[in-house]
């Protein structure tokens, strides 16, 4: 008899490796076409998508959505596991006279075997809400004429992943803060600010009542002529740095000043402009009123670059009389006289205004006015964080099954295994799981696969500790 039950186990055991073989992808999937169940579910979400976001994106509170994505994982898993535990006892009874004790010989043989396969799919795929939002009014259009029953987003008594999953419901429930004001879009607070301290310009000469001016000669223009151009060449010295340093503030202001355009029009887009926080409304509007300033700050750059453009034709002038100066002749030309006329109106002028220490006062006004635009520009956002980063969602399906056979006996010198789950001869169970994981995100503009690709790995990782 022992000879027959090492020769059974060995029997038994052997079948259970074909009760463990990979399993099928229909077996997976649930459905003997596994492609079908795949484009049922892509469908499914599409159609769900469409119809929780395709009105919200128009409501103003919204409109930041339009450019956003949708990404989504579909995981079809099956886990089978089977295993054979044959066990039983020998007994063999030693008989003796009815006076005597009956005794025995009991001898208990088992073994066991277990086996577990499994199968995992998933598919990834992004959505954008404005190609979805475009989709769903072709599709609409082109199935107006079509009875409900036939059209592409009819869904009647599908179940588990195809049936209804609820995403219109989900999808308000997240981006109800937004709805009810508690999430804005906003950056960092806002600061800077400030007026212009205003600018003084030089008082020209010209149109300046003078007293009645004898016409000179040639020696008293040429002798004018020589003490002028010390005197300028000595204003250009004294007056080289504050020049300098109203071209860096005129520089300053232009780029503060595009800078600023730049970032109101990011301020001004429409699609943020009715969910800004209140803080960054004040900002707008500080920085609306700024730019009117900056039209206006021409007049003060003007006014600075009067005295440079003073000086300078000064300078022209008194070459002018020293090229009339250097031709031969002893009479006073028209053309010198002409040029002498406006070098001393323009002398007046500088006399009329201590250049170095007024375009040194100018320049400092005006580096200060830039100061503050270059601050009132790098105090706006490059760009509006949106009310909510991110949202995500995970349906899961899981359907468990099992068998076991539990055979009972009892004979003379054998006794099989009990009827009690934990004596079963042979068990086998399995699950299957569909999960669909979505997450909502902004276009982030890279492509695509790189990540998708990493976060279907991560999702694999997961997965596998979680098992």
């Amino acid at each position: 008899m022992l000879r027959k039950l090492l020769f059974l186990l060995p029997v038994c055991v052997c079948v259970t490796p074909g009760c463990v073989s990979t399993p099928d992808l229909a077996s997976a999937t649930g459905t003997e076409h596994s492609e079908v169940m795949i484009k049922d579910v892509v469908q499914r979400v599409k159609c769900e998508l469409s119809d929780a976001f395709d009105k919200k994106v128009e409501q103003r509170e919204f409109l930041w959505l339009a450019g956003w994505t949708a990404h989504a994982d579909l995981t079809l898993q099956i886990n089978e596991n089977a295993g054979v535990a044959p066990n039983g006892s020998f007994i063999q009874p030693n008989l003796g006279t009815i006076a005597k004790a009956t005794s025995t010989f009991t001898l208990g043989l088992s073994g066991n075997l277990n086996g577990q396969a499994s199968r995992s799919e998933t598919v990834s795929f992004t959505i954008a809400l404005d190609e979805l939002k475009l989709w769903r009014r072709q599709l609409d259009k082109a199935e107006a004429n079509l009875p409900p029953e036939q059209k592409t987003c009819y869904f009647n008594g599908e179940t588990g992943v195809r049936g209804n999953l609820g995403l219109r419901e989900w999808v308000d429930s997240a981006f109800f803060p937004v709805t009810a004001g508690q999430l804005q879009a906003g950056v960092h607070p806002y600061g800077g600010g400030g007026k212009s301290a205003g600018t003084q310009g030089p008082s020209g000469g010209k149109g300046v009542m003078k007293n009645a001016v004898v016409a000179p000669s040639r020696d008293e223009i040429a002798r004018k002529a020589a003490e002028w151009a010390k005197e300028l060449s000595l204003l250009q010295e004294k007056t080289k740095s504050s020049f300098a340093k109203i071209d860096a503030a005129i520089q300053g202001m232009a780029t503060a000043d595009a800078d600023l355009q730049n970032k109101l029009k990011v301020l001004n887009d429409s699609k943020f402009n009715p969910v800004l926080a209140p803080y960054l409304k004040t900002a707008y509007a500080k920085s609306t009123s700024f730019e009117e300033y900056l039209k206006q700050h021409k007049d003060d750059e003007d006014k600075c670059t009067a005295y440079k453009t003073n000086l300078g034709n000064a300078v022209t002038s008194l070459g002018r009389v020293q090229a009339e100066l250097n031709k031969p002749g002893s009479d006073v030309t028209v053309p010198m006289d002409v040029a002498y006329s406006a070098l001393r109106d323009e002398m007046d002028g500088i006399h009329a205004n201590d250049y170095p220490a007024q375009s040194a006062k100018c320049a400092t006004a005006l580096a200060q006015a830039a100061d503050r635009a270059a601050k009132n520009a790098a105090a706006l956002p490059s760009q509006i964080d949106p009310p909510i980063d991110s949202v995500a969602h995970s349906i899961s399906f899981v359907l468990a099954y099992g068998a076991g056979i539990s055979p009972s006996w009892s004979l003379l010198q054998w006794k099989g295994p009990g009827g009690s789950a934990n004596n079963s001869l042979f068990g086998a169970t399995g699950n299957r799981t569909h999960t669909l994981n979505l997450a909502l995100a902004p276009r982030s503009g890279g492509p695509a696969i790189g990540t998708d690709a990493l976060r279907l790995i991560n999702n694999q990782v997961i997965r596998s500790l979680g098992n």
